[in-house]
């Protein structure tokens, strides 16, 4: 084998370590058991930058690592004075590095990672793009019919999100403009497909997989938002469109992004699955 050849196989194994020799194959990566559940699934969608697991002693792990908004209640209990970027028992920090000026970075932001099955062969990159476009879309009117709220389509953001203007006498959200309330997605053109993580999914299917990355320009993301005046129940629509979305789709709400009740915002990661949390604790 001459030394170019030995070369390239060099790198196409590399590559394959990674995200496949082709640009289009997806290789799950390894589940670190040193790691939360949710910590894998956002590894296993390429969301990771800044995004680390908090260590929590096992008596209280037994409490937090559970499915429900009752086990994120023991945040509140044990830990105080959120802040980002610390880890101690004594802050909410959830082990995200510190934020830095300038743009939104990956962990400030909410993502969306998903194993759409490839029932259809022939189905391409762009025609999955537009059915999850679809499925995003119906999720979130069905989940908001139950709140007897309607969605006004307002046209694409900037950003190239799709942006409903979100229309409630009973929440408070009338206005129309800037400080309206707002329902905003935006989904990306797949690029891999392959075997969904035999780890979140038993068995493992041959999936299209929607990823989010660090680039915004190469990210997905749902995206609630209301001005303080209003009392859009976040959190619950947040909940109610997972719900609603198929089990092979997993939202990322990154911090700080969900206002509650009080006026507040909840200031720690979580991924959303059929309208279930998991958080990124794992016990030392």
């Amino acid at each position: 084998m001459s030394i170019s050849l030995v070369r390239v196989a060099a790198v196409c194994t590399l590559c394959t370590l990674f995200v496949g020799c082709s640009t289009t194959s997806y290789n799950p990566p390894a589940y670190w058991d040193h790691q939360s559940k949710a910590f894998n699934i956002a590894k296993a969608g390429h969301l990771t930058e800044g995004i680390r697991d908090t260590s929590v002693p096992k008596n209280i792990d037994s409490g937090i690592a559970g499915t429900t908004w009752d086990a994120a209640d023991l945040y509140v209990t044990y830990f105080s004075n959120p802040s980002l970027g610390l880890t101690s028992m004594g802050s909410l920090g959830l082990g995200l590095l510190a934020k830095a000026a300038g743009p939104e970075q990956e962990w400030e932001r909410n993502g969306f990672v998903a194993w759409m099955p490839k029932t259809n062969q022939s189905m391409s990159f762009d025609q999955a793009k537009e059915e999850m476009d679809r499925i995003v879309l119906k999720s979130s009117e069905a989940a908001l019919r139950k709140f007897d709220i309607k969605a006004v389509y307002s046209g694409k953001s900037d950003r190239g999100e799709e942006v409903y203007t979100l229309v409630s006498d009973e929440y408070g959200c009338k206005k129309i403009g800037e400080s309206s309330c707002t329902l905003k997605f935006h989904i990306r053109v797949p690029q891999w497909q392959g075997e969904s993580p035999d780890y979140i999914f038993s068995p493992s299917f041959d999936s299209i997989v929607f990823t989010s990355l660090s680039d915004i320009e190469k990210t997905s993301w749902i995206e609630i938002s209301s001005p303080k005046t209003a009392q859009l129940p976040q959190k619950e629509i947040y909940t109610a469109i997972s719900k609603e979305l198929p089990d092979w789709a997993f939202m990322y709400i990154a911090p700080n992004k969900v206002l509650v009740e009080d006026g507040s915002k909840i200031p720690f990661p979580f991924m959303l699955n059929k309208g279930k949390p998991e958080f990124f604790v794992y016990p030392n």
